[in-house]
């Protein structure tokens, strides 16, 4: 998953926490895995990752990727493809002083950051 930038866009750092959007696999009640990486998350835990951009494509491939808007979130794993992007939506937090990026994903509004909570289930499939 790349998230795709405006060329010549700086990285933000955060001044608040942010709410954001990822869709996952369900596991069970205490862990959730990422659709991509197969990485497993727990809630309430707060997890770091280095930045990882390709300059020449303008694009941020290694970070926590996420949803800016829930209804995006929920409307990709509704969608024919839900496969790739897991069956469940669950709220997260980029916690203040975070880095990330703003850009795009398969035509949604995406962040990617270097640091990410997952909080709750909000939405599964």
């Amino acid at each position: 998953m790349c998230l795709y930038i405006e060329e010549n866009s700086k990285i933000r750092v955060t001044t608040e926490d942010i709410t954001c959007y990822k869709n996952v696999y369900y596991l069970n009640s205490e862990v959730v895995q990422s659709s991509w990486y197969s990485k497993i998350y727990e809630f309430g835990k707060e997890y770091v990752e280095e930045l990882q951009t390709i300059p020449e494509f303008n694009t941020i491939d290694i970070g926590f990727h996420s949803y800016i808007h829930k209804d995006n979130a929920i409307e990709k794993i509704d969608g024919d493809d839900w496969r790739a992007d897991g069956n469940t939506t669950v709220e997260c937090t980029i916690p203040k002083g975070s880095r990330y990026w703003k850009g795009i994903t398969n035509s949604y509004k995406n962040y990617c950051s270097n640091r990410i909570i997952i909080n709750k289930i909000i939405y599964q499939r």
